[in-house]
C-alpha cells in the first residue's frame, strides 16, 4: 500500500545521521526506542546495527488502513495503533523503561502536535540520558509565523542582555540567509526560516522543563499547575504580538519583553537538562521545506546542581547559537553553514 516513500536520498542521509546521533558501546537491556516505522520499517537496520533487538523497538500507525501493512512488516517490533500519545500509553502500561531514544517525523508542523510532545517528555530521558530526534514540516502559512515571532519573543524575556540576543539571533539569521542560497526557487525568507525554527526551541524548553520525576516514581509528571500559571503569561505575550503585527508583514520581527515570563521561569526548578543540539533542513521529494532537529538529554541527578526553567531556556539558546546548520541537498549532499 505504499504510496510514500521516505527512500530517497535526503532522508537516507538523515537516517543515517540519526544512527550516527546514537550513543556508542554496548546497547543496555533497559534501552528502549521509538520511532515511526510506515510501511517500510527503513530504520530498522540501523538500530539492528547499533545492537538493538526489535522487541526493544517500538512503533505506531494510527492510520487503520496503513496499520496491517506496518505491523506486517514490523519484523518484530512492537506495534502500537494509533498515535504517538497512544504509543507512549502503551509503553506506560507495559511498565518499560523510559526511552533511550525517541524519533518522531510529523507530516504537520510542530506547533500543532502540543499534545504528543508533552506525552513524550514523559517517558524521556532514560537515567542514562537519551536522545530526540523531531522531524517536522516547515509551516509557511500566517499562524505559524506568527507563533515563530511570539516564540522570540518568549526567549528575549528569558535572556539577561539585549543586545547579546540581538547579536547573537543576527548570527543566526545569517546562517538561514546563506541557507537559501543553495535554493534554486525562492522558499520565503530568511527571517520566516528562522521564526519557524524558534517553535521547536521553545517546545525543547516547554517540555522538558515543566516535568518532575516524583520520588520512587517510574515516568515523569508534567506540572500541570505550572502550565495553568504560564497559560495566562503566555497568551498575554501572543496578544501583544499579534497586535503589533496586524498591520504589515507578519513575516517581519517585532520585539516585545515580557518581564513576568521571566519571572516565572527563574522561578521553577527543572529536573531534566538539555547537552547537544543538532540542525537539518531539507526539501522532502513534493518540494515541501522540512527541518529535523537532533538533540541529547540527561536527567538532573538530584544533589548536584538544581537549574531554573529559565536557566534551561539560556542553555538552548547557546546551543542552537553555537550549532551548525547542516543542509541536505536532493543528492543527499551535506553542507555544513557555520554560525
Amino acid at each position: 500500500m505504499v504510496n510514500r516513500s521516505y527512500a530517497y536520498p535526503a532522508h537516507d542521509a538523515l537516517r543515517l545521521a540519526w544512527m550516527a546521533y546514537q550513543p556508542r558501546g554496548p546497547v543496555h537491556e533497559d534501552d528502549r526506542i521509538l520511532y515511526l516505522a510506515g510501511e517500510e520499517n527503513l530504520e530498522l537496520p540501523g538500530y539492528r546495527q547499533l545492537g538493538y533487538r526489535p522487541d526493544q523497538l517500538l512503533t505506531c500507525e494510527h492510520d487503520p488502513r496503513r496499520f496491517p501493512h506496518v505491523l506486517a512488516n514490523g519484523q518484530g517490533v512492537n506495534v502500537a495503533q494509533g498515535n504517538i500519545a497512544d504509543a507512549i500509553a502503551a509503553l506506560q502500561q507495559w511498565e518499560w523503561p523510559r526511552l533511550r531514544g525517541a524519533w518522531l517525523d510529523f507530516d504537520g508542523n510542530s506547533h500543532t502536535y502540543t499534545d504528543e510532545l508533552l506525552k513524550l517528555a514523559a517517558v524521556l530521558p532514560s537515567p542514562r540520558g537519551s536522545t530526540l530526534g523531531v522531524t517536522s514540516f516547515a509551516a509557511r502559512d500566517n499562524e505559524a509565523l506568527v507563533q515563530g515571532t511570539v516564540n522570540t519573543c518568549k526567549f528575549l524575556s528569558g535572556l539577561e542582555n539585549l543586545s547579546q540576543f540581538l547579536r547573537e539571533y543576527g548570527t543566526q539569521l545569517r546562517q538561514y540567509e546563506h541557507l537559501l542560497r543553495f535554493i534554486r526557487h525562492g522558499e520565503s525568507t530568511p527571517t520566516s526560516h528562522f521564526q519557524r525554527e524558534m517553535g521547536l526551541l521553545w517546545w525543547l524548553v516547554l517540555m522538558f522543563g515543566s516535568v518532575d520525576l516524583p520520588k520512587g516514581e517510574r515516568y515523569y509528571r508534567t506540572d500541570g499547575a505550572f502550565l495553568d500559571r504560564s497559560a495566562s503569561i503566555l497568551d498575554g505575550l501572543t496578544r501583544k504580538v499579534e497586535g503589533a503585527l496586524s498591520t504589515g508583514s507578519q513575516s517581519r520581527m517585532v520585539w516585545e519583553f515580557d518581564p513576568a515570563l521571566r519571572d516565572l521561569l527563574a522561578g521553577r526548578k527543572v529536573s531534566v537538562w538539555i547537552t547537544h543540539l543538532e540542525r537539518y533542513a531539507f526539501w522532502s521529494q513534493n518540494r515541501q521545506p522540512m527541518r529535523t532537529w537532533f538533540v541529547k538529554v540527561q536527567p538532573v541527578i538530584e544533589g548536584t546542581f538544581a537549574p531554573t526553567m529559565q536557566e534551561l531556556l539560556v542553555q538552548v539558546w547557546k546551543l542552537a547559537c553555537r550549532s551548525p546548520l547542516i543542509y541536505i541537498d536532493e543528492q543527499g549532499g551535506r553542507v555544513q553553514i557555520d554560525p
